[in-house]
């Protein structure tokens, strides 16, 4: 559904493009307040940290088309761009990118670092290789070291663009001087300048805070200013004798690059953080994103090289394989499966047994259903790699998952035993789950005590002076349930824990029939295990998995039925169960309105749920349930999770409930 044709011809003279329609400046009109509307107090703390933008050094420079990149996002379309192969540095990098994409991790370092400090290609590259490394292990050392690289390659970078100094600025304004155009590799700086801190803006938002989200999108919008006036530059070059301007694969790519995770990055974000970051004065435009990522491999294949063509395929498979768990719909899933599959084709022709695409594979596997493909991918990805022992903790991770949902306790107890030696990420919620899979291993209740009353011991990191949202909630199930006694974990709540963290984790989907049959037949009969009736707190969460096992097989009336019970409960400890039944009645019944083929898991639905009127006031009623979870004012587990997909279903109720409307009453004669 996010996806655009893939044009393989240049850029046609005069045709609009990507450029002109993505991550435009947008009027007050269109996105309320901005930074002009703040106090004068408030405009110069947020001049200053524009300045910063993430990096320690001063980034001002004075610019020679400050005056004109306000004005539009000029696109390329006015000639046509003649791309050509990489050469020289470009190359060069894109080899060094090469051995990083077939697991010589240590190679591919010893490589950028030989030239890291002469050379603003490969200290970029080198800087990008740290930015994959952190933003896929989130571990606070991984994620310095990335901006250290970033930093180094950006004031490389800047020293090499051909920056005029404020006194050649001045000479030009009183002359009237045109700029000269930019050489190959002042082009190419200026990219390495934008990129840079666009990459360095992604990893300042990971701090979990407001101010991390304000700081990394100011420093978002200091790059994209540079990316503006590249276009620009492009767009005033004077083509008299050739009609073409001649951009190399790498640079062109990365233009496109750019823009893609600009637009994209910007419009997944949700409309309450937006709101808080409206003085950015952006609006992004995801479809573009997309396809200029998309643009961005293309360019790749037809002309070889293309440095950041696999960086740009991370990021479209980061979207598909992982970000569309929480930024999309049920419905949409299918699309993102099919366009994924098609990248991770494409990467395995290139980058044949490569660890970072097996382990996206691994996650394609998971968003399929297909739990023991998974399995056999994340297995592979240990295998193929040798030096990156943090990727081999998100296998173990995932792992640990995959073999919990199969009903293999002890192998999934091996996996949390090794991340709770190795990985630094969330040793409480290791042991929380090395727990788990010991109580259903051996049965033994003494022994899963025994380990569970660890977990208050090892929840000690803050973030923002707050708990870690994962160890805030193993650390109250601990204390609230009593998990540290044999007799807590003799309890249904206790024996029921591994059902809810599958669920919380949406692992039902990968179980298999027999697996799903053995969950529910546990979940139907802890009621009648129970001679005094289960407590509020049991009951609602029981109702919850029960209604979602019923879902994925088809049972789609029942499966309602247990939502709505699951709601009528009030639960003084598990108080996300609530707004999780509410959002599984809104996601249930926005899907009866979606015209899904007969084939899809949900293709039933409609006829299923034609009781509950038309679709009309089905969207009507999904859209009532959505707004319920964003009302629900409570701090409950697992909420910001919640929101991500919320705000994302309740847009998409919008659209339907407009189209619905808009074509009924078009069906009504006047």
């Amino acid at each position: 559904l996010y996806h655009s044709h893939i044009c393989n011809a240049p850029l046609p003279p005069g045709g609009p493009d990507i450029f002109e329609r993505g991550g435009r400046m947008a009027s007050k009109e269109e996105f309320g307040s901005s930074m002009e509307d703040l106090p004068e107090e408030e405009q110069l703390k947020k001049i200053q940290e524009v300045m910063s933008g993430g990096f320690n050094e001063d980034d001002g420079y004075d610019s020679e088309d400050d005056g004109e990149k306000l004005a539009s996002s000029a696109g390329l379309g006015h000639h046509t761009v003649q791309c050509v192969p990489d050469e020289g540095d470009h190359r060069a990098a894109h080899e060094g990118l090469h051995l990083f994409f077939t697991n010589r991790f240590e190679e591919a370092d010893a490589f950028f670092q030989q030239r890291e400090a002469v050379s603003p290609m490969h200290s970029t590259a080198y800087g990008m290789v740290g930015f994959i490394r952190a933003i896929f292990t989130f571990e606070p050392d991984q994620i310095l070291e990335a901006r250290r690289r970033l930093a180094v390659a950006h004031q490389l970078a800047k020293k090499h663009a051909g920056y005029d100094t404020t006194l050649g600025s001045l000479a030009k304004l009183v002359t009237f001087r045109k700029s000269k155009p930019l050489t190959q590799e002042q082009l190419s700086a200026r990219l390495n300048v934008a990129e840079t801190k666009l990459i360095d803006s992604v990893l300042v938002c990971l701090g979990e805070n407001v101010s991390s989200l304000v700081q990394g999108g100011l420093g978002a919008k200091w790059a994209w200013h540079r990316y503006d006036e590249l276009v620009h530059h492009v767009h005033s070059s004077d083509p008299k004798s050739t009609g073409q301007v001649t951009v190399c694969a790498s640079d062109l790519g990365g233009i496109y690059y750019g823009f893609g995770v600009f637009n994209l990055l910007l419009s997944i974000l949700p409309r309450r953080v937006v709101r808080l970051v409206q003085f950015l004065g952006f609006k992004a435009d995801r479809d573009v994103g997309l396809e200029a990522l998309n643009k961005c491999n293309s360019l790749a294949r037809q002309h070889g090289g293309g440095m950041r063509a696999p960086l740009a395929s991370l990021m479209l498979l980061g979207y598909h394989v992982m970000a569309s768990a929480f930024f999309t719909v049920p419905e949409e899933l299918p699309t993102h499966i099919e366009l994924a599959t098609a990248i991770l084709e494409d990467e395995f022709k290139r980058f044949p047994d490569s660890a970072l695409f097996l382990f996206n594979q691994g996650r394609l596997d998971r968003l399929k259903g297909d739990g023991a493909a998974a399995v056999k991918s994340f297995e592979r990805c240990i295998h193929v790699n040798a030096d990156w022992s943090q990727l081999k903790h998100l296998c173990h991770y995932e792992l640990g998952w995959g073999t919990m949902a199969q009903g293999k306790w002890g192998q999934s107890r091996e996996h949390w035993e090794v991340l709770e030696r190795d990985s630094k990420w969330c040793p409480a919620f290791y042991v929380y789950m090395k727990g788990l899979c010991l109580l259903r291993e051996t049965q033994d209740v003494c022994k899963a005590a025994a380990v569970m009353g660890e977990i208050p011991g090892l929840c000690k990191r803050r973030f923002s002076g707050k708990q870690i949202p994962i160890e805030a909630y193993v650390n109250r199930k601990v204390v609230d349930h009593e998990l540290d006694t044999g007799r807590g974990l003799e309890t249904v709540g206790g024996r029921l824990a591994v059902l809810e963290m599958l669920y919380l984790w949406n692992m039902f989907q990968t179980l298999s029939p027999p697996e799903m049959e053995a969950a529910e037949a546990e979940l139907t009969g802890a009621e009648r295990s129970e001679t005094q009736g289960l407590d509020t707190e049991v009951q609602a969460m029981r109702l919850l998995m029960l209604g979602n096992i019923y879902s994925y097989t088809g049972r789609f009336v029942d499966a309602l039925a247990k939502y709505r019970q699951a709601c009528e409960f009030v639960p003084r400890q598990e108080k996300w169960v609530f707004p999780h039944a509410k959002f599984e009645i809104g996601s249930l019944l926005l899907m009866s309105v979606a015209n899904l083929e007969p084939h899809h898991r949900f293709g039933a639905l409609a006829l299923a749920l034609a009781g509950e009127g038309d679709k009309l006031e089905r969207a009507t009623k999904a859209k009532a349930a959505l707004k319920e979870v964003d009302s629900f004012k409570q701090d409950y587990n697992f909420e910001i999770r919640l929101k991500f997909k919320m705000q994302a279903a309740l847009a998409h109720s919008r659209n339907v409930k407009k189209k619905l409307q808009k074509s009924e009453g078009a069906s009504t004669p006047p």
